[in-house]
């Protein structure tokens, strides 16, 4: 690794949320909804792509004064802006790069007016060697130009770089301009839809430069995660087994073929209900897979992400594939304003073994018990 191009808004300070914020506080005095999945289609680009004024304007179907509206809303923002700070894990790896003699760009949709007195405000401004604003290109994200422009400007190639961004099109920007991209979603971000990264973190903290490192060595070999569908039958059934855990349940009498795979995965079509994803190498082989179960909850403030499989072919482990499975589902989970993610997880397993969602901030819950009724072993109910 040789460079590292970070978004600004809502990647290195959080001036989304409280822009957005100010913008729904001016449509909620117009009795108007401002829904984040319109407002975030100009998060990390332009107003061109959606226009808060134009929007608030059509609905209501007459002109606004927004010289008299502007300034509240410009005072709510400031007000909300003064109490953020440097998102975590920003400034360490700032050090940690510099120490490294790796090179720092921004790249930002936002005007040069607006990025730098921010990144001076901060103590930031002298760690890039670069700051790359829309004021330098003709096209904000998700067009490439801005990582490409920081590309030249610094002279290193796309495969030499990452770039850490918040949004969707400023990963696709990135995507496009061939770098690996980090996702770090922030409280705006995380319910909009996003299938352009390569690696998504909660936080900076959650990683260090070594490992970011390594994760672009490895770029060559990472994996894509998909919807399944009924074509993937024979490949989870070949996954199915080679998983030695799996074996009980042959053993219970429950036959493993691929006509039971392929019928279930057409009930997986239905996406409100269940779905089903595979992970699969750049070559298009599909080593592991997972399914998920959106339950309804009356007594829960949103639904549940119920995981009931999630396996990985024994020689595909230790690849990231388990984690870019779960992180799917996280993400989906979020978008359909789930509370939770729950699963079984056998002690005897491998995966339990080697503490693999422990590690990734799971709860064991002691409290509970674990009830299953076999349906196949029990064909009514035993009388009390």
């Amino acid at each position: 690794m040789r460079a590292i191009i970070l978004d600004f808004d809502g990647t290195v300070l959080d001036t989304e949320t409280p822009v957005y914020e100010s913008w729904k506080s001016t449509y909620a005095d117009h009795a108007v909804e401002l829904p984040i999945e319109l407002y975030g289609r100009c998060i990390g680009s332009s107003d061109d792509r959606f226009n808060t004024v134009q929007y608030l304007e059509s609905s209501l179907g007459r002109s606004l004064d927004w010289e008299e509206i502007n300034p509240k809303r410009r005072a709510i923002s400031k007000g909300l802006l003064e109490k953020q700070t440097v998102l975590p894990g920003i400034v360490e790896l700032l050090e940690q790069a510099k120490e490294e003699g790796i090179k720092l760009a921004i790249a930002s949709s936002s005007p040069r007016d607006w990025v730098e007195p921010l990144l001076k405000k901060f103590g930031l401004l002298h760690y890039f060697e670069t700051v790359v604003t829309l004021d330098d290109v003709e096209q904000p994200k998700p067009a490439p130009d801005l990582f490409q422009t920081a590309l030249t400007q610094i002279g290193i190639d796309p495969e030499d770089a990452i770039a850490i961004e918040d949004s969707p099109n400023g990963c696709i920007a990135a995507n496009a301009a061939g770098l690996y991209c980090v996702l770090i979603p922030n409280p705006v971000t995380r319910f909009l839809k996003n299938e352009h990264y390569d690696l998504m973190l909660h936080s900076l903290k959650e990683t260090n430069l070594a490992d970011l490192k390594i994760k672009l060595k490895n770029r060559s070999g990472k994996m894509k995660i998909r919807k399944a569908t009924t074509a993937d039958a024979e490949s989870i059934a070949s996954i199915i087994e080679s998983v030695s855990e799996l074996q009980t349940v042959a053993d219970r009498g429950h036959q493993i073929n691929v006509e039971v795979i392929y019928s279930n995965l057409e009930r997986c079509q239905d996406a409100e209900r269940s779905t089903a994803y595979v992970g699969e190498s750049v070559e298009g082989e599909v080593l592991g897979y997972c399914t998920v179960h959106w339950a309804p909850f009356l007594f829960l403030n949103g639904g549940e992400a119920y995981i009931t499989e999630l396996f990985v072919r024994p020689d595909a482990r230790s690849t990231g594939l388990g984690t870019a499975l779960l992180e799917k589902i996280e993400h989906e989970a979020r978008l359909r304003g789930c509370s939770r993610l729950s699963l079984n997880n056998g002690k005897a397993s491998e995966s339990y073994e080697r503490e693999f969602y422990h590690k990734r901030g799971w709860t064991e819950r002691d409290q509970m018990a674990n009830f299953v009724f076999d349906l196949n072993q029990n064909p009514r109910y035993a009388e009390d």
